[in-house]
């Protein structure tokens, strides 16, 4: 699906990549992982359906425009906020779309971007596994 999107830009706004694709090709499976993971942490700890499209809407969303870098750069947050954004998957992969469209620099200028994604992803892994055994029955 990602692909298709990026052919549509590249066919219609005639957008071209500016460098190696493979940082984005590589981070955008991980990014999408880590965004079902995320989803599938907050179904498994809200009480029902409702609230779980609810937090991830308000949570995920939200939190992925404002506190990304996608919107407001992430140098005008103030200090108690600007925490914040570095558990927040999106800014990372903001920073690897930005660098395949307009920087072109490549692995070099988006490892940390790709690292953190994969932390974030362990973390949320772990922590939807820990939260469904809970819910496990004992044998």
């Amino acid at each position: 699906m990602a692909a298709g999107v990026m052919g549509v830009g590249a066919l219609i706004f005639n957008m071209r990549l500016a460098g190696d694709p493979t940082p984005l090709l590589v981070g955008t499976p991980i990014f999408v992982s880590v965004a079902v993971l995320f989803g599938l942490f907050l179904g498994v700890r809200a009480g029902n359906q409702n609230a779980a499209v609810q937090g991830v809407s308000l949570i995920g969303f939200i939190t992925a425009f404002l506190l990304s870098g996608f919107i407001y750069p992430l140098s005008n947050i103030p200090f108690p906020l600007s925490l914040l954004p570095n558990i927040v998957p999106a800014r990372y992969y903001i920073g690897i779309t930005r660098d395949a469209y307009v920087r072109g620099v490549g692995w070099s200028g988006v490892w940390f971007d790709e690292v953190m994604l994969m932390v974030l992803g362990f973390l949320l892994f772990n922590a939807a596994r820990h939260s469904l055994s809970r819910m496990q029955l004992p044998d």
